[in-house]
């Protein structure tokens, strides 16, 4: 069972190049690392970003969900998080 998480993501203008650099960063050395399969992220025409995650499963998942609780990189990257919408969440 597969779990797909898309957010959006308001961010000000003066949020967008630190907020795409560490997602970029933190899904290549970190997220992979923990059993991540897919991620995208997109910018749209207003600024906001989607992001796109998938995880083979609810444990690659809660290995993630640990990092980011742990992690005083995981705190740094959630700095974004006040600007984040409600998760759509989709388990195939």
């Amino acid at each position: 069972m597969s779990i797909v998480k898309i957010y959006r993501w308001a961010l000000p203008p003066e949020m967008h190049d630190g907020f795409k650099a560490d997602w970029e960063r933190i899904t290549r050395d970190v997220a992979k690392g923990l059993g991540q399969d897919f991620a995208t992220l997109f910018q749209m025409e207003n600024g906001d970003f989607i992001s796109v995650t998938r995880w083979p499963d609810q444990q690659s998942y809660g290995k993630w969900v640990q990092w980011i609780m742990a992690s005083s990189e995981g705190v740094k990257y959630f700095r974004f998080e006040k600007e984040r919408r409600d998760p759509v969440v989709v388990v195939l």
